[in-house]
């Protein structure tokens, strides 16, 4: 059993930049403006925008599945907490934000059904944090400012404050000193998401209150949202090892008031 295990794990790291081969069009893909590909090769960058042929469900359940494992070859210190990170990076953004892609906006959507329904912006990291088998309150952490929900996540550790502009001051600081991997981004007093950097590009991942109003994926450059905001609060997500070991152990994280 065990060999048998690893031998999936191995396969599940070398698969990190492929596409599902059984992976089809989300039903919410035919919706305008899911995902911008402008500009983008999302499989050179190790990004799926298609669905798995499995129900959402199904999804979980298998996500809870790889967690049991990857808990128990860090116990025994057969991986480390990066190994984890990068198979917490993908189980965000490769196994249940392609679910999300084209779900309606709303300030008020709360659903936890992708394609069903509407979702805010905080809502769409908490609910896709919780899925992914993080122990939190994902009504609480949603309702909390970008600053409060980045300090919540951060769990202890210093989240960064940036200001000015986005793409001639805060991009190209981000560019040099943070490492790859995905993150929380809150943007002044009224919106959030995943940010998502790989070799050198950036990406956002969030439920965008812009028209069309839907969960999009979309290059993090100056024709997206970041342009309108010159204060940003950044909190590691697959980087930030209190987190991971949150996730891995079942223990909750607690919301922080802010």
């Amino acid at each position: 059993m065990k060999n048998c295990f690893f031998s999936c794990l191995f396969c599940f790291f070398t698969c990190l930049s492929c596409e599902y081969p059984d992976g089809v069009p989300a039903a919410a893909a035919v919706r305008t403006g899911n995902v911008r590909t402008d500009s983008s090769d999302w499989a050179a960058y190790g990004i799926r925008t298609l669905v798995p042929a499995e129900s959402y469900d199904q999804a979980k359940a298998s996500i809870r599945k790889l967690k049991s494992g990857l808990r128990d070859a860090h116990h025994t210190k057969k991986i480390d907490l990066d190994s984890a990170g990068r198979a917490f990076a993908d189980v965000i953004v490769n196994r249940l934000l392609p679910y999300w892609y084209g779900t309606p906006w709303s300030f008020e959507g709360h659903t936890e059904v992708p394609g069903s329904g509407r979702i805010a912006c905080g809502y769409l990291v908490s609910t896709t944090l919780l899925h992914a088998g993080v122990r939190l309150n994902r009504y609480k952490l949603a309702q909390q400012a970008p600053s409060g929900e980045a300090a919540t996540l951060a769990l202890g550790d210093s989240v960064m404050p940036m200001r000015g502009t986005w793409t001639g001051e805060v991009l190209p600081k981000l560019m040099d000193t943070l490492p790859d991997g995905l993150y929380f981004i809150g943007l002044d007093g009224s919106h959030v998401g995943y940010l998502l950097k790989r070799r050198d590009r950036f990406f956002l991942l969030h439920s965008n209150y812009t028209y069309p109003a839907l969960v999009r994926i979309e290059p993090a450059g100056e024709r997206s949202v970041l342009g309108n905001f010159s204060t940003f609060y950044i909190a590691p997500v697959s980087g930030n090892r209190k987190l991971l070991e949150a996730w891995l152990y079942e223990r909750e994280v607690a919301i922080l008031k802010g």
